[in-house]
């Protein structure tokens, strides 16, 4: 699947979550497209845009942003499956976590080399795990840039399944994160709405990127924002929240 795919199949997944919690998701044929996401047609003929974007929590200058690390590393976990499976190992569940390291996209391929030998390397008997933390004392395989592997071999299993668990501080949603986003889509507006006659905003959080996890989106129920969108929503994939924000045309529209 290529990115472009992924990406708009992660933001079909929006969308449908959307769908199931607003009462007022507005009827009609749904369209993917670029520049809104989707447009939405109405038995009116009306058409509804809706643009997504995802809410990462912002880094440092001179930082690489969080999410490219857990994107490059999931990559890595993904093609040491693919090598895994191809050199006719058994099917196994390998949890692999990683140690504080920053990765760039040259680090992938050969990263992914050395998980996959690891991981063949502690194929337990049927039914059993065997699991493994670095040893400093001793010069051994263990890729440096993992902090513990642990291996179960599936009886009966049809194939295998490698996974990357990880762990964040939770950070709390603040003004700036949500003017953030809306500064970034709000310069578009213009060139969405030459598609449809109203366009929503969807920013998503709390999803399958850690850099998206934030607490506190409650609270934005009663704060006003200025931004040109028609309406604008918070999306929590946590506890299956959506919140309206209440908004203000911004200074000199024109919607």
């Amino acid at each position: 699947m290529s990115s472009f795919d992924e990406k708009k199949r992660s933001e079909r997944g929006v969308l449908e979550h959307l769908r199931q919690l607003l009462p007022s998701f507005p009827e009609g044929e749904v369209i993917p497209d670029e520049e809104p996401d989707f447009i939405v047609v109405l038995a009116s003929g009306k058409k509804i845009g809706i643009e997504i974007t995802q809410l990462h929590r912002e880094v440092r200058h001179g930082e690489m942003p969080l999410q490219a690390q857990e994107a490059l590393k999931r990559r890595a976990v993904e093609n040491a499956k693919e090598i895994y499976d191809s050199a006719g190992n058994p099917f196994v569940h390998a949890s692999i976590h990683f140690a504080n390291v920053q990765l760039s996209k040259f680090d992938v391929s050969p990263f992914a080399q050395r998980i996959a030998k690891f991981v063949a390397s502690l194929i337990p008997p049927p039914g059993e795990v065997r699991t493994a933390e670095p040893d400093f004392e001793d010069e051994s395989d263990f890729p440096e840039e993992l902090s513990y592997v642990s291996v179960y071999s599936l009886p009966d299993a049809e194939g295998s399944f490698f996974s990357s668990p990880g762990s964040t501080w939770l950070a709390t949603l603040q003004d700036e994160d949500v003017k953030r986003a809306l500064l970034s889509k709000n310069a578009k507006h213009k060139r969405y709405r030459s598609k449809a006659d109203e366009i929503w905003l969807v920013i998503s959080c709390n999803g399958g990127f850690m850099s998206t996890w934030f607490e506190g989106t409650e609270v934005f129920q009663d704060k006003v924002f200025e931004t040109d969108f028609a309406r604008v929503f918070i999306l929590s994939h946590f506890g299956n929240k959506v919140i309206e924000l209440r908004r203000q045309a911004a200074a000199g529209a024109n919607r």
